[in-house]
């Protein structure tokens, strides 16, 4: 590109402010490069109106994109909430259950109690049970409910029942009440870890014939 009378540079800086003029006129700013030859190639280039329109849809599709985003994850992590209210509703639920259930194994145990305590005052027959089989069959019975109270529960269970015998049940001598709340947890225990409840024979032959 040559321009009669004038040099090389001062071609390019005419060049450079007709690109600016045009640059204003079109809100674009465009910089022309400048070669160490004196010939060169610019091209100016003018925003059209779709294409306005396409990149300002562009940015509201964005925009949808990322709030449709933060609304999915808003929801599930109240999904999640929900669940785990749910879940701790069940958890009290059979927190509850279990604590009546022990509640009722203590009431059957109190009555074993007295009834025991009536076997006592009762007249002996004419062959009377010894002293020492008549308190296996008893703690036997308590094996028993003990045994059964741990039936489809678990060891936190029977550490309750255990705690609860030693503290409610009705006997004033508070070391036998410890030693039938240990007793009664480890019965429990044993129907936990799903072992076979003992008969009663055995169970003689293991703790009472000693």
């Amino acid at each position: 590109m040559r321009i009669p009378g004038l040099t090389v540079l001062e071609v390019v800086d005419k060049v450079k402010k007709s690109v600016y003029t045009k640059a204003k006129q079109v809100a674009h700013v465009q910089t022309p490069a400048v070669y160490d030859q004196s010939m060169g190639t610019f091209y100016f280039s003018r925003i059209s109106k779709e294409d306005l329109a396409f990149k300002k849809r562009q940015q509201q599709l964005a925009l949808q994109r990322q709030q449709a985003e933060q609304q999915a994850r808003l929801q599930a992590e109240q999904a999640r909430l929900a669940r785990l209210r749910q879940q701790m509703q069940a958890e009290k639920e059979q927190i509850q259950a279990e604590k009546e259930q022990m509640q009722a194994e203590m009431e059957r145990l109190n009555r074993l109690r007295h009834k025991q305590q009536q076997d006592v005052q009762q007249p002996h027959s004419s062959q009377p049970e010894s002293e020492r089989s008549q308190a296996c069959r008893k703690f036997y019975e308590i094996y028993d409910i003990c045994y059964k109270a741990g039936i489809n529960k678990t060891s936190k269970s029977c550490d309750i029942l255990s705690t609860r015998i030693a503290i409610e049940l009705d006997i004033k001598d508070m070391e036998m009440k410890q030693k039938l709340g240990l007793f009664c947890g480890m019965s429990c225990n044993e129907a936990v870890k799903k072992n076979v409840k003992e008969s009663y024979s055995d169970f003689n032959r293991k703790y009472c014939n000693k």
